[in-house]
């Protein structure tokens, strides 16, 4: 008996095992660079929008630590020396955080200067001697901040307290605190005696008085 063999073919398949054209770069080059242009002013947009946002919070948080500094004590945070607060003693201009102050090397005008921690956090203050009894009323409740920082952009928070020494408080001369914003230069003048100011540039300025 013969028996008939059969052959079996094995088939081969031949894969593709071509790399991508030219063409096909370019098209994925485009394609990421049509993502780009769409995706990074977004995200530009969204940092700078949150730098201002908490920029904005932050001045409006230090002038309501001033507010609340002088609802507690009835007076003001203005006095180089916690313990000495008497009309002759040294008094503060201009309080700052932390961060390189901007546009400038020294304080607005010469202006003595403290900085927002020893004044709302580390100060020791004591009662006003013309309230009557001042322990019935007054009290440090500080610190009046949960954090001293710079502004988004690396620079120190400024607040103008001249216009809050006693004999020096009448009509309705600005108060005020300020981020030099992202141009990181000081565009209000500190000197403007009011009634009504005027922010300069992009400073994000919050009002106290």
């Amino acid at each position: 008996m013969r028996f008939r063999g059969e052959t079996l073919r094995h088939l081969t398949c031949k894969g593709s095992n071509r790399g991508f054209t030219l063409i096909d770069v370019i098209i994925v080059l485009a394609i990421i660079g049509l993502l780009a242009s769409i995706i990074v002013p977004t995200m530009v947009r969204y940092i700078q929008s949150s730098k201002l946002r908490r920029a904005t919070k932050d001045v409006e948080l230090i002038g309501g630590a001033i507010g609340a500094f002088y609802n507690d004590l009835g007076d003001w945070p203005v006095w180089q020396v916690g313990t000495a607060r008497q009309s002759g003693d040294a008094k503060a201009a201009l309080l700052y955080g932390p961060g390189t102050l901007p546009g400038q090397s020294g304080p607005p005008s010469g202006d003595t200067a403290d900085t927002l921690l020893n004044q709302l956090g580390i100060n020791t203050p004591v009662y006003p001697t013309n309230v009557g009894d001042p322990t019935l009323q007054y009290a440090w409740r500080g610190p009046y901040l949960e954090q001293f920082r710079a502004d988004p952009w690396g620079h120190a928070y400024l607040a103008n307290v001249k216009f809050l020494w006693p004999g020096n408080e009448q009509g309705n001369k600005p108060v005020f605190v300020l981020s030099s914003g992202p141009n990181r230069a000081m565009d209000t003048d500190f000197d403007q005696t009011g009634p009504n100011m005027v922010a300069g540039e992009d400073d994000i300025v919050y009002r106290i008085k």
